[in-house]
């Protein structure tokens, strides 16, 4: 249910936007562009340029786009994030599409364990609550001299 909550009000902030980007992505976007004013890219090949520019000095780089290479070494260009297709692109299906599974994180064990209502008996007399935990249990002391109680000796 939290995640269905977090989704639609990610919805409803994306709708608030401008451009067909969000902020952050407009933000860097921005900033590529404005250093790749500096660059001018020569076709070499069929996949492959010569970028020259980029500051005082003009360094060159190779750029092959079929093996994805590039001699700057700055990022590699083979992890590319390829688009999903709209909605209205999918394909239907005829089941509902439930939500992901919620997993419950990770957290410090418990070191008590609670007892079922069915696993000890209710002493008379004792105050137990129904919050399910067992009920404080008093035993009596006998005299291993006269075996009678009240007295410890």
């Amino acid at each position: 249910m939290d995640m269905m909550v977090r989704n639609a009000n990610r919805r409803v902030a994306c709708q608030r936007w401008n451009d067909m980007v969000g902020p952050r992505i407009k933000k860097i976007l921005d900033k590529v562009g404005q250093r790749s004013i500096d660059y001018r890219s020569h076709m070499a090949g069929e996949f492959e340029y010569q970028v020259t520019g980029g500051g005082p000095i003009g360094s060159k780089h190779a750029v092959d786009l079929g093996r994805h290479t590039c001699t700057c070494r700055r990022s590699p260009i083979a992890p590319i994030i390829h688009p999903i297709a709209g909605d209205e692109d999918w394909e239907p299906v005829d089941y509902p599409i439930a939500p992901p599974l919620y997993k419950k994180q990770t957290s410090r064990p418990k070191m008590k364990r609670v007892k079922e209502l069915g696993e000890f008996k209710q002493k008379q007399g004792a105050t137990c609550t129904n919050t399910g935990k067992m009920c404080r249990t008093y035993i009596k002391m006998t005299c291993q001299v006269c075996k009678k109680q009240g007295h410890n000796n």
